[in-house]
């Protein structure tokens, strides 16, 4: 039985998905801030209030993606009241962070965020999309220009077609805020300048980066109070931003994990890329040799980790079915590659 055709046909299928994957990196910032006055509670005293906290750290990529999904979902089906993003990112992909903030737009609840410290780049637009954003003390927001992976520029009409975008996504989501939406195109687009009153924020031919005061400051409207910039308070942990917001025991948090799956996805995705190099090396080298052995064995196995990674974290709630699809792989790979020796009897026989 010869594999090469199909090692042929992965191999080239892996190089054209490889193409198609593009990230957007991060610029951080860094400056203390002081604390704010507590918001007005979201119910009465006595109507204790829900509270889903979901953890989003490290890149914005497709496990983060899943466990929002997880989380959202999760709270409407135990009519949770409030969810709040724990945030710590440098960034990330452009498309899962669309599919994020979109989810959040439709969650009919409470939806805010912890800038816990960083939500740069990526992570800056799905703040955006929650109702409230707070600030942990160190906290920094902004520096979200689109680039590739790698760090370079992306091409001047594709940049241009997807800054449109997020900027309409943007627009659409925070009608509601007075500069919510001008201070997120601040932070994307580096010739704008962000100008309120007489004030220039950011002048244009730089990329706005907000600290916690910063995104505090106030900042007059016409026939109205002065309001903060973009941030709805400053706290040194959740609890306390939540005493504050909500009252203290006047909320519950409900139990949210992350479970080993999503886990398990985040750690793979950190190395996921070394997989595939090593992987495709590994098949360069079996074509190059006669037969099939351990290099074919080797890059097929390494490329199926560096896959099965992008959505395991899909799996969560759904681990055994994994672990018995995982040892039908693994009678197979037995049967097929290594065949029990004939016995004694077998031998005489023949």
């Amino acid at each position: 039985m010869s594999f090469r055709p199909l090692m042929a046909l992965f191999f080239f299928l892996t190089l054209g998905l490889i193409a198609s994957a593009q990230e957007p990196v991060s610029v951080p910032a860094t400056e203390p801030a002081p604390s704010a006055e507590p918001a007005e509670p979201a119910a009465p005293a006595g109507e204790r209030i829900d509270v889903y906290v979901i953890p989003i750290t490290g890149a914005i990529n497709k496990p983060n993606l899943y466990i929002l999904r997880r989380g959202l979902k999760e709270a409407i089906t135990n009519q949770v009241d409030m969810v709040l993003l724990d945030m710590d990112t440098p960034g990330g992909r452009v498309d899962y962070t669309i599919e994020m903030m979109e989810m959040l737009a439709k969650f009919d609840g409470i939806t805010a965020t912890f800038v816990n410290p960083d939500a740069i780049s990526a992570g800056s637009f799905i703040a955006s999309a929650t109702q409230e954003i707070y600030f942990a003390p160190q906290g920094k927001m902004g520096a979200s220009a689109v680039i590739q992976g790698g760090g370079q520029d992306v091409p001047e009409t594709a940049r241009m077609k997807m800054e449109s975008y997020l900027r309409a996504n943007i627009r659409s989501i925070t009608e509601d805020y007075p500069f919510r939406s001008d201070v997120l195109r601040a932070m994307l687009d580096a010739e704008f300048e962000l100008k309120i009153g007489d004030e220039v924020i950011k002048p244009a031919g730089e990329l706005l980066t907000l600290t916690a005061r910063e995104a505090m400051r106030e900042y007059a409207l016409p026939d109205a109070a002065p309001q903060p910039l973009l941030a709805s308070g400053i706290y040194d942990s959740v609890d306390a931003l939540l005493d504050a917001r909500l009252g203290p025991d006047q909320y519950q948090i409900k139990d949210f994990h992350i479970t080993y799956s999503e886990v398990l996805a985040k750690w793979m995705n950190t190395f996921a890329p070394g997989l595939l190099g090593i992987g495709l090396l590994a098949l360069f080298f079996e074509f190059k040799t006669p037969g099939f052995g351990i290099f074919g064995i080797a890059g097929i196995v390494l490329l199926g980790i560096f896959f099965i990674s992008q959505y395991i974290a899909g799996l969560a709630g759904n681990e055994a079915i994994l672990f018995f699809a995982l040892g039908v792989l693994l009678v197979l790979i037995e049967l097929f590659f290594f065949p029990a020796p004939c016995c004694l009897p077998c031998r005489a026989s023949r």
